[in-house]
């Protein structure tokens, strides 16, 4: 049996607005904003969002995973994404988007975008195929 926390750790330096959910084993490091109507969630794993990250309205970010899902540094999530899998530092994921494989380190994933695949370090994702982020302009 796994012993996990029942209660969510949020550091000091946050701004989470009123009616979000946290619930269970969730950290919240210094500088993260979190907007109205979000819900954060998991169980026996954590759920690490990591210094500076911004969750725009009602986004979902649920720990699935058999392992830590986190959410690195920098990293920017529009409204209404639904968030399954980790994300590397400093991406940027769009409006309505669903993450179900990791995403690596200064991607961007545009809007409404499915993820399902692994997303390697540097890439744009616009739902179709992963472009490499120095051969493409970022819209």
């Amino acid at each position: 049996m796994i012993d996990y926390c029942k209660f969510p750790h949020i550091c000091n330096n946050t701004e989470i607005a009123e009616g979000v959910i946290i619930e269970g084993n969730v950290y919240v490091k210094e500088g993260v904003v979190i907007a109205k109507g979000c819900e954060l969630r998991s169980d026996e794993f954590k759920l690490v969002l990591e210094s500076n990250v911004r969750i725009g309205d009602s986004v979902i970010v649920q720990n699935e995973l058999q392992r830590d899902l986190r959410i690195n540094e920098k990293t920017e999530i529009h409204s209404g994404a639904k968030i399954f899998n980790s994300i590397g530092r400093s991406c940027t994921i769009g409006e309505n988007v669903e993450i179900r494989a990791e995403v690596g380190d200064n991607c961007v994933i545009k809007a409404g975008s499915i993820v399902t695949s692994p997303v390697p370090p540097g890439s744009v994702f616009d739902g179709g195929e992963v472009r490499s982020a120095i051969h493409s302009e970022i819209s």
